[in-house]
């Protein structure tokens, strides 16, 4: 009887060198788009990165005084968000800029905002509703009370606007104490040139 040699002993199947081979394949793949997805979502906490965040989703040269930006984070097709702070009553605003829904138009879209629920406080108790114009576009916000988590209620503004080309942007606003500051939030709008 003839032995077979050794080398031919350790050697996989076909089957199972091609399985083995999809497997890193799949996996140098996969750990590739984590690293790639990771950079261009990557958030950032430099002020002139957030800037450049917030240009590639609205026409906006500066701040208006009194204005910071905080972090940002960039996604494909020129969508993000940024969160800017207005220094003087700590009021942030959340600025997003996402694909839109089928036929949504920015009072319904402003209307979902406000009945979403936050992660202390539920949905928006409705004290105001109101339009501005944003660049030639409506934006339509509703404005309310909502619970802090604290046990305390903080007043907000949630509202939206569409901007063709299948986008919207939205805007939340978030006073920390004290009425919600309206005048800092048409500030900020007035900053947006463009789309």
């Amino acid at each position: 009887m003839s032995e077979v040699p050794a080398s031919a002993k350790s050697r996989l199947p076909t089957w199972a060198r091609i399985l083995v081979g999809l497997f890193i394949f799949g996996t140098v793949v996969s750990v590739g788009s984590i690293g790639v997805f990771a950079y261009m979502v990557a958030i950032s906490g430099d002020p002139s990165r957030v800037k450049e965040i917030l240009q590639s989703m609205a026409k906006v040269e500066d701040l208006p005084p009194g204005f910071r930006f905080d972090r940002g984070i960039s996604l494909p097709d020129g969508d993000g968000v940024v969160l800017v702070v207005h220094e003087k009553d700590g009021t942030t605003f959340t600025i997003m800029k996402m694909p839109a829904v089928n036929n949504v138009d920015a009072k319904s879209l402003s209307t979902q905002l406000a009945s979403a629920g936050t992660q202390y406080g539920g949905k928006l108790k409705v004290t105001s509703t109101g339009k501005e114009t944003v660049a030639g576009k409506d934006f339509e916000y509703i404005l309310g009370t909502v619970g802090s988590g604290t046990g305390k209620t903080i007043e907000q503004m949630r509202g939206a606007l569409i901007i063709g080309n299948k986008r919207v942007m939205t805007l939340t606003g978030s006073t920390p104490s004290g009425p919600y500051n309206m005048e800092a939030t048409k500030q900020l709008l007035g900053s947006i040139k463009g789309f």
